[in-house]
């Protein structure tokens, strides 16, 4: 039975001309079965700008209480047209995204297969929308300061990103000068953390002071200890360098000069070592025209961009050597010997380089403030002390408890190359709370008194004590 308040609308976005000679929406249009309240558009360009302003004014024209978008993006589709939908105060459960391209156009050829394809998957979202409940909108208070846990470039990273929008409080000293917006607390400790998301009560103690702060949020950025990479069995000398540590202010003509860039192996080795160590020898090329040498066992340049800075790195001359087994390091007056074995030669055949300086790979240590903060948070640490994060893939910033999120290498070592990434996810996350009042849907289970038969089931069971007994309806009832 349809809902007697549905009023969807059906947006099929043609990305600009995009799918204008594999889809005809005329006849897609034409085929769909819609009921009263239910319309059907075509926008040029739903990621645009112009494409959700007219989004918006469908809406109010037409008092839209749910969406059906089909287009090519779904994943940002889904982030502009739900942030459209809550300005109407359409809640999430009543949108649904179709993707154009990957469920349909790139797996059918244009044609009348590819068109009922689209008809059937958008059909399929109107019925469900029929289907649904009325949902109730409940606002509620929030509080748009957010905690910052850090002192270095990850926390004042997500700090500029967050104050952009809304109060942040600082626990930890900033060195490079305070960011407008923020409100530091240096030589706090944090004491306890009580709520949920959107009302944490926070409270810090500076001596026998306590001071408490509400905050809708709470981001951990905290730095981690670097150590050249345990897997080399190396130890720094004065030739010898952790990547942090090396600085063209060490000689004055390096014209003359040869520099290796050594990386380990080493599971807690993040991309951001490659990635500084590829930049560094570039420099020296480009720059001095130094003689650079580059050895790894498997060279990580999977992050955004690296494989241009790689490409980079051997078009300006540096030479890259791939190494297998342990390797020798000795050092002298001449400077540095390094000894290392070639997979591809045959019988891995030993090689011989003289360097002044060999500068090492480095490997992250977990926070030493790690394992406390975890367990006054109540969020998980992973195998090796860092931050486990909730989803490593698709939400690598989110924690195990809702409203705590991570920015930097304190929840692993990886994810100190996208910092800036991880600042804007979470600062965009967090923006829901800057008016300082969200919206939230309030489904919830219904019970049919005709059908209810007092067994008493739900009773006993739901988790949340959220059934009562109606005696004289003789039927169970949700208590909201």
């Amino acid at each position: 039975m349809a809902r007697t308040d549905n009023r969807t609308g059906v947006f099929f976005c043609n990305c600009e001309g995009k799918f204008t000679d594999s889809l005809d929406f005329k006849a897609i249009k034409k085929q769909l079965q819609l009921v009263p309240g239910e319309i059907v558009q075509e926008v040029p360009g739903l990621c645009k700008e112009e494409g959700q302003a007219q989004l918006s004014m469908s809406i109010s024209a037409a008092t839209l209480n749910g969406l059906v978008i089909a287009g090519c993006r779904e994943d940002k589709l889904n982030k502009q047209c739900l942030h459209t939908a809550h300005q109407h105060g359409i809640v999430q459960e009543k949108l649904a995204i179709i993707n154009l391209q990957d469920l349909c156009v790139n797996v059918h050829q244009p044609g009348e297969e590819l068109n009922q394809k689209v008809v059937h998957l958008t059909q399929q979202s109107l019925v469900k929308q029929r289907l649904q409940y009325p949902t109730q909108v409940k606002k509620i208070a929030v509080s748009p300061q957010i905690l910052v846990i850090g002192n270095g470039p990850s926390a004042e990273t997500v700090i500029k990103e967050i104050s952009l929008n809304q109060p942040v409080a600082v626990l930890g000293a900033i060195h490079s000068g305070k960011i407008p917006g923020a409100t530091y607390y240096e030589g706090h400790s944090l004491l306890r953390v009580t709520g949920n998301t959107g009302n944490f009560s926070v409270t810090l103690r500076e001596g026998q002071v306590k001071t408490v702060l509400q905050v809708g949020g709470i981001v951990l950025a905290l730095e981690t200890p670097k150590i050249i990479d345990p897997s080399l069995g190396l130890t720094p000398e004065r030739e010898i360098l952790p990547l942090s540590a090396f600085s063209t202010d060490l000689e004055q003509d390096w014209s003359t000069k040869t520099v290796a860039f050594l990386l380990g192996d080493g599971e807690n080795q993040a991309l951001d070592t490659s990635a500084l160590a590829l930049q560094q020898a570039i420099h020296l090329r480009q720059r001095y025209g130094t003689k650079v040498e580059f050895f790894y066992k498997q060279l990580q340049v999977a992050g955004e961009g690296q494989d241009k800075t790689y490409l980079l790195a051997r078009q300006a001359g540096v030479k890259f050597n791939r190494y297998a087994g342990p390797i020798d390091v000795h050092t002298n007056v001449l400077g540095v010997t390094l000894k290392y074995c070639d997979p591809l030669l045959p019988d891995f055949k030993s090689n011989r380089v003289l360097l002044d300086y060999l500068v090492c790979g480095e490997s992250y240590l977990p926070s030493p403030e790690g394992a406390e903060l975890a367990e006054l948070l109540q969020v998980d640490l992973g195998g090796h002390g860092f931050f486990q994060q909730n989803n490593a893939h698709l939400l690598p910033s989110v924690s195990n408890r809702e409203g705590i999120y991570f920015v930097g290498p304190c929840h692993h070592p990886i994810h100190a190359l996208d910092i800036v990434t991880q600042a804007q996810f979470v600062a965009a996350k967090l923006a829901s709370f800057a008016p300082g009042v969200v919206s939230i849907s309030q489904l919830q289970p219904i019970v049919d008194p005709e059908r209810c038969s007092l067994c008493l089931t739900c009773y006993r069971t739901c988790a949340k004590s959220a059934v009562e007994i109606d005696y004289q309806q003789q039927s169970a009832t949700i208590n909201p």
